[in-house]
């Protein structure tokens, strides 16, 4: 077992008393005042405490400031730091990423005095409560203002939503929570459209919502987008009027662009300004042709796929229910897609991307909508007494899905807590930058490459340590080449004019790594290597290539040093 200390300890017995008080809330509710918003709020609170008391001894994003963990620091920090509309890596840019949540969540971290490790907490935070309640309002937006009649369904949108949490691992929340939500919500978007596409008439206020709630999905995240509109296209088939539905989705699409404009619309003309270089699509490792068969594992997230494929093709008239099918068959589709491309051009897009958030999604809202029929049909007919037997079985069953039980009690997971309690490096480093360089933000940075440091400082580079993360406007290859050149050069002169022939994004200043070798500054990078993800690649930097006439030289510690071009 892991040795965990005292911090913990009183951590992991306040997770317990969450959930048993949480437990004791939901059948207080079923019983007394049985109405799915009250309940859905009750379990997104529930979990929301469970996280922030893990999560509150933490010095790091769970698995570590590393990976995707990285970006998403350094967008947060970004925008903490007043630079929203700058790319985390390179201040000249646009975000190139869908930048909502880091807006919103960045933006709390700021009012708040937050870190960017407390704002990406803070997001996780919002997100769990945000679960049941923005799904929540927009149904009932949808029920009493756009078709203006009693909020119907209730009961089988609670469902899709708490079967959801338990059919994705939690880590895909607690790491991209951004993700999880918009895939619940373009989820229910989505079937919400299909269903209402051919009525009689629309108002402003049809598309009002639909365009409005889809160019904020796409705020928040882009990727589902390519199977949601290739699903309209497909339902539109079995739409009573296609022609009036296709009208219609025309409109909704100008109104979901204008929305979104204010992220495409600097990022299109950076892309027409600078050129464009997509590293992001190209990235390919084996394991991303792994097949996703959660249902082959015996267990309750592999029965609970299962019966979402069943129950979606049982109910696929029903109009609802064919867009969650058709969503989960284009997640599959998608990949396969991908296996064509990479046997016949060499190349693949993130074939599992869509998994497994977007067809766990749809097919969990199949189970909610198969609940709801199956308490109508069969269940209602039983005695009281039966059904509130059956009921208690299915809340203490969900309760122990729960991340506060199976997660939580992993030994790898415990262990891994106790790794993040222990306060980084790089946050020393960032500070002691911050006070030797106070005008870090104005400066262009050539640098080592910590790439921790971005959640504490976010610097903008002459280029990155990563093509995966890099804009698309960077043109990373041509950059990374301009630096080769450079490091090549015989003189500082040269040197310093090989950096000048770089249009836009010169570095001024330089934050290298002393590695011990006195001849050279390794420069770090993460490189692609398809198809086997990335590789370390090292560009050494002569340090006689820096010269007092052209550079102050600010020693940050012991293992650091800076120069400022003069």
């Amino acid at each position: 077992m892991p040795e965990l200390n005292w911090s913990l300890i009183q951590a992991l017995a306040w997770i317990k008393i969450i959930a048993g008080l949480s437990l004791a809330m939901w059948l207080f509710l079923i019983y007394k005042k049985p109405r799915p918003m009250y309940l859905g709020a009750s379990i997104g609170l529930g979990l929301a405490s469970f996280y922030a008391v893990m999560s509150k001894p933490l010095a790091k994003m769970f698995w570590g400031n590393n990976g995707d963990e990285i970006f998403i620091l350094t967008f947060l920090a970004k925008v903490i730091s007043g630079q929203p509309f700058h790319d985390f890596f390179y201040n000249w840019l646009p975000p190139f990423y869908p930048p909502l949540y880091f807006w919103l969540a960045g933006l709390a971290g700021k009012l708040l005095g937050l870190t960017a490790v407390g704002a990406a907490k803070l997001g996780v935070i919002a997100v769990l409560i945000s679960w049941f309640l923005v799904l929540g309002i927009g149904l009932k937006i949808y029920w009493i203002k756009i078709r203006e009649a009693e909020w119907g369904e209730t009961w089988m949108w609670l469902g899709y939503a708490a079967v959801f949490l338990i059919m994705i691992d939690f880590n895909d929340l607690l790491i991209k929570p951004y993700e999880a939500l918009s895939a619940l919500l373009g989820v229910a978007w989505i079937a919400l459209l299909n269903k209402t596409l051919s009525d009689g008439h629309w108002t402003k206020r049809h598309y009002a919502f639909f365009g409005i709630a889809g160019g904020l999905l796409i705020l928040t995240y882009y990727f589902w987008w390519l199977i949601f509109i290739s699903a309209l296209i497909v339902l539109l088939r079995f739409q009573s009027r296609p022609f009036v539905a296709l009208k219609r989705l025309l409109v909704l699409g100008v109104i979901v662009v204008v929305v979104s404009s204010i992220y495409f619309g600097p990022l299109f003309f950076s892309w027409w300004q600078y050129g464009s270089e997509n590293w992001q699509a190209r990235f390919f490792h084996w394991s991303h042709l792994v097949s996703v068969l959660p249902w082959q594992i015996l267990s309750w997230t592999g029965l609970l796929w299962l019966m979402g494929w069943l129950l979606a093709w049982r109910y696929r008239t029903v109009p609802v229910v064919r867009t969650a099918l058709v969503v989960a068959l284009g997640s599959y589709l998608y990949y396969f897609a991908n296996l064509f491309l990479l046997v016949g051009r060499g190349l693949s897009f993130q074939a599992q991307k869509p998994f497994p958030l977007l067809p766990a999604a749809a097919l969990a809202l199949a189970i909610g909508y198969g609940a709801v029929e199956l308490w109508h049909h069969k269940i209602a007919n039983w005695s009281p007494k039966r059904r509130q037997l059956l009921v208690l079985a299915v809340v203490l069953l969900y309760w122990s899905l729960l991340p506060w039980h199976g997660f939580i009690d992993n030994k790898e997971v415990l262990t891994q807590l106790g790794k993040d309690m222990v306060v980084p490096t790089a946050k020393d480093l960032a500070e002691k930058i911050k006070v030797a360089v106070p005008n870090y933000e104005q400066r262009t940075w050539l640098s080592s490459n910590l790439p921790e440091l971005g959640a504490y400082l976010p610097l903008s580079y002459m280029v990155a340590y990563n093509p995966h993360f890099s804009h698309q406007a960077v043109k990373y290859s041509d950059r990374l080449a301009s630096l080769k050149l450079a490091v090549n050069a015989k003189t500082p002169e040269d040197f310093l004019k090989e950096l000048d022939k770089i249009k836009i994004g010169q570095a001024d200043a330089l934050l290298l790594y002393k590695s011990g070798d006195q001849k050279n500054y390794p420069l770090f990078f993460w490189q692609d290597s398809f198809p086997n993800g990335g590789r370390e690649l090292i560009v050494n930097l002569p340090s006689n290539l820096i010269d007092e006439k052209n550079w102050q030289k600010i020693e940050i510690n012991s293992e650091w040093v800076v120069f400022i071009k003069k």
